[in-house]
C-alpha cells in the first residue's frame, strides 16, 4: 500500500477532514494508485454533503469497464457511497449496493467497521431494531480497537440511539456518555453535536425535557461550520417538538417554521417530515384544522422521499388524530389497527401505547363500546407494565449520571493531588497510563535552601505556628521559582529543592536558577521571618522519575544532586554558593572566586560565591 493511499485511509476513517483537505492539495499528477483521485472526488462529495455531486462520483466508478474496478477501489467506494445514502435516507439504494460486499469476511478492518455502521443505520431506519443492535455492537467492538476515537464515538452514538429505540435506556445512556467523553477529547465540534442532541432526545424520552431543552440549545452555540444550517435544523425542531409535548403549540410553530425553512434540500427530507408533521399536530391543537391538513400533507410529501419506519408509524399516528378532529372516526380506525397489529408483533411498546390511545377514542366515538373498552383494558395494562419500567429507567439513569460524575470527582481529585506533588507534565504521563518513569536529563541547574536559624525558632512555636510559617516561606518560594520558570522537587523539613530544566527543557537554566536564588535571598532578607537562608546550587546530568505505587513521588538522583546538596551545606547565612561548572555557566554575572574546599565524596574542589546580578 503507497503511503499516501495510507494517510488518506486514516484521514477518512479517522474523520479528520483537515488532514484529507491538505492531503487532497499535495496529490500529484499521477499519484499512485492510479484511482485516488476517482475515489476522493467521491468522499469530498461526500463530506460537503452534496448527493447530487457524489452520485455523479459514483457513476463514474460504476462506468468502469469490470477490468478497471479492483477491489480496493471498490469497497472503498462502495463503502462511502453508501454509508451517505443511509444518512440521507435513501436505504433501499444503499442496501442494494451492500448486497455486493461480503461484509463479515473484509480484512481491511477500518472499512468493515464502516460497513457495519451503514447497516446498523439501514436497519434502524426500518425498524430491524435487532439486526441494527448486532451491526452496531460489532461495529463498536471493532472500532474500539482502532485508532480512530472520531469513528468510535460516532458509532457508540449510533448504538445509543438503536439501544433507545429498543427501550433499553440505561445502555442507551452509557453508550451516549462514553461517546460524548470520547468527543470531549477531540477538536471535533461536529462529533460534540451529534452527541448533545442524543442526549436532549434521551433525556426527553424520560420526561426530562427541561434538561433536553438545555442540550438543544447548547448545540446552537456549537461553531459546526459549514454544517451549522444542519444542526441549527436539528435543534429548532427537536425544541419545537418539546414545546408540543408542554402544549405550548404557538412557541411550537416558531421552533419548528424555523426546522421546515431550514430542511428544504433531499439530504434533509427526514427533518422535513418531522418539522412538517410538528407544525400540523401544533395547528390541530389550535383548532386550524385546515392548516393541520395542509401541513400534514406536506409532510407526507417529504416522506415519500426517505425511508424511516418510526417517521412513518407517527405520521399515520397524527393522521389519525386529524381524521378524528374532522370527524372521520372510522377511517381512524382502518389505518390504525395495522400498525397497532405490526407494534404487537415486533414488541414496539411505544407505537403500541400511542396507537391504543388513538383506537380508544376512535371506538369509544363510533359507538363500539366492547372495542373501545378492549383497547382501553390493554393500554392500561400495558402502561403498568411501561410505568414500572420507566421508573426503573429513571433510576438507572440517575445512577449512571450520579457514577459517571463521581467517577469525575474522583479522577479530579487524583489529577490534582498529583499535579500538587509533582511537574504537570509528569502527573499527566502517570495519568495517561505510564507506569514506569525515568528519564535522564543534561544541564539541569539545581538549586538547595535551607533555613538557618529555623530550629531555635521553631522550639518556642506550637505545633500549628511552626507549619504556619515554614508553610508562608516556601509559599513564597513556589512563587519566585514559578515566576523564573523553575520547578521544586521536594521540601525535608527546613530544606527546599528546586531545578530548572526538567521535566521540561528551558533556555539558560543556570541564569534563571541564579536569579531565582538571588530573589529568594531578597525575600527571607526583607521579610520578617527572623531566619537567615543559605544557598547551594550546581549544574549538570541528573535521572528523573516516579517512585512508589500507591504513594507515587518525583525525585531526581545522580552525582550532579549530591554536589548541589554540598554546595548549600558548605554556604553560609545570606549567601549563594557555587559549584564551578555552575560559575561557568554566569559569565557576566558578579561572580568571586571562594578558592578550593573538601567536598565530602568529590575531594577538593574550586568554588564561588554570586554576589549580585
Amino acid at each position: 500500500m503507497s503511503t499516501m493511499l495510507q494517510q488518506i485511509d486514516d484521514a477518512i476513517l479517522g474523520i479528520r477532514k483537515p488532514m484529507l483537505d491538505r492531503l487532497v492539495a499535495e496529490m500529484p499528477a499521477d499519484p499512485e494508485p492510479w484511482w485516488l483521485q476517482l475515489w476522493l472526488d467521491l468522499e469530498l462529495q461526500c463530506s460537503q454533503r452534496n448527493l447530487q455531486g457524489a452520485r455523479s462520483a459514483f457513476a463514474s466508478f460504476i462506468a468502469l469497464p469490470p477490468s478497471k474496478r479492483p477491489y480496493d477501489l471498490h469497497y472503498r467506494m462502495v463503502t462511502g457511497w453508501t454509508q451517505f445514502l443511509a444518512e440521507s435516507t435513501e436505504v433501499d439504494e444503499a442496501l442494494d449496493l451492500m448486497k455486493d460486499l461480503d461484509v463479515d469476511t473484509m480484512t481491511d478492518v477500518g472499512y468493515q467497521a464502516r460497513a457495519l455502521r451503514t447497516l446498523a443505520l439501514c436497519a434502524t431506519q426500518q425498524g430491524r431494531y435487532d439486526d441494527a443492535q448486532t451491526h452496531g455492537e460489532h461495529a463498536v467492538a471493532l472500532l474500539g480497537a482502532l485508532p480512530y476515537p472520531a469513528a468510535f464515538g460516532n458509532a457508540l452514538t449510533e448504538l445509543a440511539t438503536i439501544y433507545s429505540r429498543k427501550g433499553l435506556l440505561a445502555d442507551a445512556v452509557r453508550m451516549q456518555f462514553r461517546a460524548y467523553e470520547t468527543f470531549t477529547t477531540l477538536d471535533n465540534p461536529i462529533a460534540l453535536a451529534i452527541a448533545m442532541l442524543n442526549l436532549g432526545v434521551l433525556y426527553g424520552e424520560t420526561g426530562n425535557r427541561e434538561k433536553a431543552r438545555t442540550y438543544f440549545e447548547q448545540v446552537r452555540t456549537i461553531d459546526t461550520g459549514a454544517d451549522a444550517e444542519r444542526f441549527a435544523t436539528y435543534a429548532a425542531l427537536n425544541i419545537g417538538l418539546l414545546h408540543l409535548e408542554d402544549n405550548d403549540a404557538t412557541q411550537a410553530i416558531h421552533e419548528l417554521l424555523v426546522a421546515e425553512r431550514l430542511s428544504t434540500d433531499k439530504s434533509k427530507w427526514s427533518m422535513a417530515t418531522g418539522a412538517r408533521r410538528g407544525l400540523s399536530a401544533a395547528h390541530r391543537v389550535l383548532g386550524n384544522i385546515e392548516q393541520a391538513r395542509l401541513w400534514l400533507q406536506r409532510a407526507e410529501d417529504a416522506l415519500a422521499m426517505a425511508s424511516n419506519e418510526p417517521q412513518r408509524i407517527t405520521h399515520i399516528i397524527e393522521e389519525a388524530r386529524l381524521l378524528m378532529c374532522e370527524g372521520d372516526h372510522q377511517k381512524a380506525i382502518d389505518i390504525l389497527e395495522p400498525i397497532a397489529d405490526a407494534a404487537r408483533q415486533r414488541a414496539d411498546v411505544s407505537a403500541l401505547l400511542r396507537s391504543l390511545a388513538e383506537l380508544h377514542v376512535a371506538y369509544a366515538a363510533t359507538q363500539a363500546s366492547s372495542r373501545a373498552y378492549q383497547c382501553l383494558l390493554e393500554r392500561t395494562q400495558l402502561e403498568t407494565s411501561v410505568t414500572n419500567t420507566s421508573a426503573q429507567q429513571q433510576l438507572a439513569l440517575f445512577t449512571v449520571e450520579r457514577e459517571r460524575e463521581e467517577e469525575r470527582r474522583t479522577a479530579q481529585r487524583e489529577r490534582d493531588l498529583l499535579h500538587s506533588v509533582m511537574p504537570g507534565t509528569v502527573a499527566e504521563r502517570i495519568l495517561s497510563g505510564e507506569r514506569r518513569i525515568a528519564d535522564v536529563h543534561t544541564d539541569v541547574a539545581i538549586l538547595f535552601a535551607d533555613l538557618v536559624g529555623f530550629t531555635t525558632i521553631s522550639e518556642n512555636m506550637e505545633p500549628k505556628e511552626v507549619l504556619d510559617f515554614i508553610e508562608r516561606i516556601f509559599t513564597q518560594f513556589d512563587t519566585i521559582i514559578e515566576h523564573h520558570g523553575l520547578v521544586r522537587i521536594k521540601t525535608i523539613g527546613d530544606a527546599y529543592m528546586a531545578v530548572a530544566n526538567l521535566p521540561d527543557m528551558v533556555s539558560q537554566p543556570a541564569h534563571r536558577a541564579a536569579h531565582c536564588a538571588m530573589d529568594m535571598m531578597k525575600a527571607i532578607t526583607d521579610g520578617t521571618y527572623g531566619v537567615r537562608v543559605r544557598i547551594g546550587m550546581h549544574i549538570g546530568t541528573v535521572v528523573a522519575g516516579v517512585i512508589g505505587a500507591t504513594r507515587p513521588m518525583y525525585d531526581i538522583w545522580g552525582d550532579a544532586v549530591n554536589i548541589a546538596a554540598r554546595m548549600e551545606q558548605h554556604s553560609e547565612p545570606g549567601r549563594i554558593h557555587i559549584s564551578q561548572a555552575f560559575a561557568e555557566e554566569l559569565q557576566g554575572f558578579g561572580v568571586t572566586e571562594r578558592g578550593t574546599i573538601e567536598v565530602k565524596g568529590k575531594g577538593m574542589m574550586t568554588t564561588y560565591w554570586l554576589e549580585r546580578l
